[in-house]
């Protein structure tokens, strides 16, 4: 019994560690724990489901790779280090939605962490100590900060809607730290994800409708009142700037490697490497770390094979999300709705970027894939 309470007590710690950990810019700490936790923990037989056998085409795509790769230790590391991220999240999310107390606890430690991570992005970018123009936070740079707080905003927003009276103020402060850091990350993409999570979200919940209405024009009236705001919100519709981009070059050179190698790709982890080989004339940037897109970039590294099952796990857990909705109420539907505007934000934002290609922000993706893929457990929410 002691036993069984010291594992459970290592996968607790573990959570607590990613969603502490996520808006801080790293979800990696919890993980190790929540690999002891599950290892020592008795699982059973392990559940079939598409999203499983996508994820390990997945990840066996990912690994034959290796036969192009130029660095195929880089590969290697790579594709364990991105296996390990996936199963250890996916398999275990079940331990957090079943337990409808630890995962409200989650989710508060989750708005908090985001609160002073905001507070740290904003005193540090006005403060100016000399390294940075745009806002960041402990273990990331900007765009990461606009996936993170894309990530918490939607939660906190949630819990806005669902909370007490009493506790909105805190929640609705909470939501505006947040978006000034959004702000002042100056990520276009997280911008952008942003307002399809919150849209997303209001589509969903009819009651948050005019509050989202809100948050928008009041965010367009600061956006478009701070110069240096207005001047990158408006490249968004400047077309002309929009495709002499440096970042369109980096996808007319991806596109240069997915045709040499549309199959078994460049092998994953070695982009930056061989990049310099593909590059169109013009590009100026020669040695990105990824594509600044998420599914053109795992065509470029892992294949046609490894996209199309990416693809697939995308497609399937967004049907699902949609059933689990529809299906769902009081808490366990707080929770779908939530999971599922946050998913399209971060889909949205990863398609001028790659920041789930990591360990430190990769399991923000698998956590929501986890909760949505494995609805049926809500039914079995216990306190």
């Amino acid at each position: 019994m002691r036993k069984k309470y010291s594992l459970s007590f290592l996968t607790k710690i573990g959570w607590i560690l990613i969603f502490g950990g996520i808006p801080l810019g790293s979800a990696a700490g919890g993980l190790p724990l929540l690999l002891a936790g599950g290892i020592a923990r008795k699982h059973g037989k392990l559940e079939k489901n598409i999203i499983l056998i996508l994820g390990s085409i997945f990840v066996l795509t990912c690994l034959i790779s290796i036969i192009n790769a130029q660095r195929k230790l880089v590969t290697l590391v790579s594709v364990a280090s991105l296996s390990f991220m996936i199963y250890v999240v996916f398999l275990e999310v079940d331990y957090i939605i079943t337990r409808k107390n630890f995962l409200d606890l989650l989710i508060k430690i989750l708005i908090i962490s985001a609160i002073f991570s905001s507070i740290y992005a904003l005193t540090t970018y006005f403060i100016d100590f000399g390294f940075q123009n745009r806002a960041s936070t402990f273990f990331t740079h900007y765009n990461g900060l606009g996936e993170v707080m894309l990530f918490s905003m939607v939660w906190t927003f949630a819990y806005f809607i669902h909370a007490a009276w009493k506790r909105r103020l805190l929640m609705g402060l909470g939501f505006l730290v947040m978006s000034l850091a959004l702000i002042f990350s100056f990520s276009r993409g997280a911008w952008l994800g942003a307002a399809g999570a919150l849209i997303t979200y209001g589509l969903w919940e009819r009651k948050a409708r005019f509050k989202i209405i809100i948050v928008m024009i009041v965010t367009g009236i600061l956006m478009v009142s701070i110069p240096s705001v207005f001047h990158r919100l408006s490249s968004l519709v400047n077309l002309p700037s929009l495709f002499s981009s440096e970042r369109v070059y980096i996808w007319r050179s991806t596109w240069n490697m997915v045709k040499a190698h549309p199959i078994i790709g460049i092998g994953v982890g070695n982009y930056p490497f061989i990049y310099t080989k593909y590059m169109v004339e013009g590009a100026s940037i020669l040695n990105p770390s990824f594509a600044h897109n998420i599914f053109f970039h795992i065509w470029a590294e892992a294949g046609l094979g490894a996209l199309l099952s990416f693809a697939g796990i995308v497609f399937f857990t967004l049907w699902k999300g949609v059933r689990l909705i529809k299906s769902s109420t009081g808490f366990a539907r707080m929770i779908a709705v939530a999971s599922f505007s946050a998913l399209v934000g971060i889909l949205i934002h990863n398609q001028v970027d790659c920041v789930l290609y990591s360990m430190q922000m990769g399991p923000i993706f698998w956590l929501l894939v986890g909760i949505i893929v494995y609805s049926e457990k809500f039914s079995s929410l216990r306190r």
